[in-house]
């Protein structure tokens, strides 16, 4: 014959699914936080002065910057144009340019930490997420 508790055993289990949830949740935002910034944009026409970013993954508020590259392919340090994005993924970003692009010309994208928490982009005082250089994966090419 099979025994039911009742409502002590009811109170205990879900005092253990609740203390399991909020270790899941504890360890989902620790996890979070070690995800690398990221970025994914393609080749792509931009004859309306916009940049469609496909993918960017941002683990703090901050911003997304377009940069032109000089005559060797290198990143020209004067954004084009900007947009602000909260922390999380987000997809099919547009960002608008404040210079008409020219085909075969190489953009890259940047992501930049808000350090200033001041409303739009300060290039002086908001952080780059690479110290370096742009990883080469976040070029592309105006077509």
């Amino acid at each position: 014959m099979i025994q039911l508790r009742e409502k002590p055993m009811a109170a205990a289990s879900m005092t253990a699914v609740l203390a399991g949830a909020a270790m899941m949740a504890a360890a989902a935002t620790a996890h979070a936080a070690t995800i690398d910034p990221s970025v994914i944009v393609f080749d792509q026409a931009l004859a309306d002065k916009s940049v469609d970013v496909s993918y960017a993954y941002l683990p703090e508020k901050g911003y997304l910057a377009v940069y032109p590259s000089d005559a060797e392919g290198k990143p020209v340090r004067q954004a084009l144009g900007t947009t602000e994005l909260k922390a999380g993924d987000h997809r099919n970003v547009k960002i608008t340019l404040s210079d008409a692009p020219k085909a075969g010309q190489r953009f890259w994208v940047s992501i930049y930490r808000d350090a200033d928490n001041k409303a739009g982009f300060d290039s002086k005082a908001d952080q780059p997420v690479w110290k370096a250089d742009i990883p080469a994966h976040n070029s592309f090419l105006a077509r």
